[in-house]
């Protein structure tokens, strides 16, 4: 299990790929700030702070997703961080297996300590049009 704190920005998506995978609710919002906008799939409905966010991404992990995530490129300034990944995330609990694919962003910033936490995460920002066969990294 990768570590609950986030040293560099590049050490979010790990966390949240993890928490994801274990249906840790608790552990995904722990990568976010207090104050942080999701986008959450399926639809696409911003959540903000805490509440809202576990509200909304509770539903989506009863679903046990399977989630794999890579960073494409991440751009630093002043304490901020801006990411994009590619991900795919097959959905077991609903009995598909047919795996959806996107593209994320992510902006996060450094805290007082030293770390990082997740202020805004819109992981529908595309849809990947990469091969279906090709297999995240």
């Amino acid at each position: 299990m990768p570590t609950t704190r986030a040293e560099k920005p590049q050490d979010l998506l790990p966390i949240i790929e993890d928490a994801i995978n274990r249906a840790d609710l608790d552990a995904f919002l722990a990568a976010h700030d207090g104050a942080a906008t999701v986008v959450v799939p399926p639809g696409g409905r911003p959540a903000h702070g805490h509440d809202e966010i576990r509200a909304a991404m509770a539903p989506v992990l009863a679903m046990r997703p399977r989630l794999e995530t890579a960073v494409v490129r991440t751009l630093l300034a002043d304490g901020f961080a801006l990411s994009h990944s590619r991900w795919r995330l097959t959905l077991t609990g609903t009995g598909s297996r047919s795996p959806l694919r996107g593209l994320g962003t992510m902006v996060a910033r450094r805290t007082e300590a030293g770390s990082w936490l997740i202020l805004l995460d819109n992981p529908l920002t595309a849809a990947d049009r990469e091969d279906p066969g090709t297999e995240v990294a």
